[in-house]
């Protein structure tokens, strides 16, 4: 009973999705690609071929019916059913800085979890957003500039469907290596309404705000330099034991491709014949003391 209601909800989200992702995503044109069944809760979302984008992963998250015992940690969860997207923005048209919008009860989860909101942005304030939501901005510019989007109108409990949103351009983990990939995301998720006569265009409408703000990210959030260069300045910090991590292994592989290098030369030295190799031993002790000096000069 539990899986046919669920299927009977995806049948209901099929075609508004469809058509909204079409209007979106040159992609979602192909039947096979935009739509993949998971589970009877789950179904996933794939979609590309869109401006100021290069990729966008949905999820579509119904509760567990056709499980009682996780139907049962649902309800006690109080997990609403939702649809969720993360979008992989235009990494040269995107502004790189950290935002995020939640319920605020969730203030606290999101701080221990997220490496990005925890490390760059501080809890704001605002009379622009509902009070019940909790804001996370790295930059009051950026922030301005997001929510003079529309932003407050499609967050709001009594007029939106969206429950949590994130722009980043920074890993939700922390990395254990520098060379990580660098990604700018736009997050959203959206709750799931009555699927009714209302309730339906009401999703869509929400799902295309989500996708304007593709285009919004890319071309109205333009910050001056002065920011561009604090948010740099706060990037380098969060880093720096990285940094270090990273300048130690160098050293260490000089290290030993200079230790490598001199064993070889020392190895070709003794297979010479003995006037040679004495001429070879001082030239190869010259260079030695030479580097030594060279490092004395530095350390002065």
């Amino acid at each position: 009973m539990g899986i046919s209601e669920n299927k009977s909800i995806i049948d209901k989200l099929e075609v508004p999705i469809r058509g909204v992702m079409r209007r979106n995503f040159s992609s979602a044109f192909d039947h096979r690609m935009l739509l993949h069944v998971d589970s009877p809760s789950d179904v996933l979302i794939y979609a590309s071929g869109r401006r100021n984008c290069s990729s966008l992963q949905g999820h579509i998250q119904l509760k567990s019916r056709q499980d009682l015992v996780s139907l049962a940690n649902d309800f006690l969860a109080d997990n609403e059913e939702k649809i969720s997207f993360e979008i992989i923005l235009d990494q040269n048209k995107a502004a790189g800085f950290v935002f995020g919008i939640v319920p605020k009860q969730k203030t606290k989860v999101v701080l221990q979890e997220r490496f990005d909101i925890s490390t760059f942005t501080n809890v704001l304030n605002t009379d622009k957003i509902d009070p019940k939501l909790a804001v996370f901005s790295e930059s009051s510019e950026a922030t301005n500039l997001v929510l003079s989007s529309g932003l407050s109108k499609y967050t709001n409990p009594n007029t939106g469907l969206i429950t949590e949103l994130f722009i980043s351009d920074q890993p939700d983990k922390k990395p254990d290596e520098l060379d990580f990939p660098r990604r700018k995301r736009l997050i959203a998720s959206i709750k799931i309404p009555k699927l009714d006569e209302s309730g339906i265009p009401q999703l869509v409408d929400n799902i295309e705000f989500v996708f304007y703000l593709i285009d919004y990210i890319c071309q109205s959030v333009s910050l001056r330099p002065e920011t561009l260069k604090k948010l740099e300045k706060s990037r380098s910090a969060a880093y720096k034991d990285l940094q270090r991590k990273e300048d130690l292994k160098k050293q260490e592989e000089a290290a030993k491709a200079s230790a490598l290098k001199r064993k070889i030369e020392l190895e070709s030295i003794e297979r010479l014949p003995i006037e040679q190799r004495r001429k070879a031993e001082e030239k190869l002790a010259m260079k030695s003391e030479k580097r030594k000096n060279q490092k004395r000069v530095i350390m002065k």
